[in-house]
């Protein structure tokens, strides 16, 4: 074993290894932290639900444009905070199923999900956070499967255990060679004094 942790090719491979899961692991909070806060008119968020399950899927990764509440049309799917009906504070993303421009300072919207047979409680232009661009394809697949508990094992606990195992070994040998030193000093002063008696 000690021939493997000191060989050369495993050195390479393992601080390959743990650079990468240090970045997935950078990424992933990354991600968490920047959830929901505009960065040059753009957010994340993450598909709540299935309710527009033939279009998004729960867990997925979607981008959301700041966009003019104005220009938003029939069909758009937008990303807004509920603020009736048990809704309150929740994001919601669903498809905006009716316009209502009759009063010029405060446009009225109705969204309704794919797979809702009712409509949504009406949501003022103020609510609307922006207009779902679409989904990020890698980072969906990505986040669908850490949902996962598999997921989570393989690409968390699995890499985890991994690295403290191997650092564990990794300790205990450089224990059993710094116990190991006072008796080669002891075996090199007692060849030295060999050698001298022999001259």
């Amino acid at each position: 074993m000690r021939k493997v942790l000191n060989s050369r090719i495993f050195k390479i491979i393992y601080t390959v290894f743990v650079i990468i899961f240090v970045i997935f692991i950078g990424s992933f909070l990354a991600f968490n932290i920047i959830k929901g806060k505009s960065i040059f008119g753009y957010r994340l968020y993450t598909m709540p639900d299935n309710t527009m399950v033939n279009v998004y899927k729960k867990n997925d990764v979607l981008l959301v444009k700041n966009t003019d509440k104005s220009i938003l049309e029939l069909g758009d799917d937008i990303a807004y905070y509920g603020i009736s009906d048990g809704l309150e504070n929740r994001l919601i993303i669903h498809r905006i199923v009716r316009i209502d421009n009759s009063n010029v300072k405060d446009i009225l919207f109705v969204t309704q999900g794919i797979k809702i047979a009712l409509p949504d409680p009406v949501i003022h232009r103020k609510n609307i956070i922006g207009i779902v661009e679409g989904k990020v394809p890698i980072l969906s697949e990505l986040n669908q499967f850490l949902k996962t508990q598999i997921g989570f094992f393989i690409l968390i606990v699995l890499p985890l255990i991994l690295i403290l195992v191997i650092e564990i070994f990794k300790t205990s040998i450089l224990m059993d060679l710094e116990k190991n030193k006072p008796d080669l000093r002891k075996a090199q002063d007692r060849g030295k004094h060999e050698k001298e008696n022999k001259e």
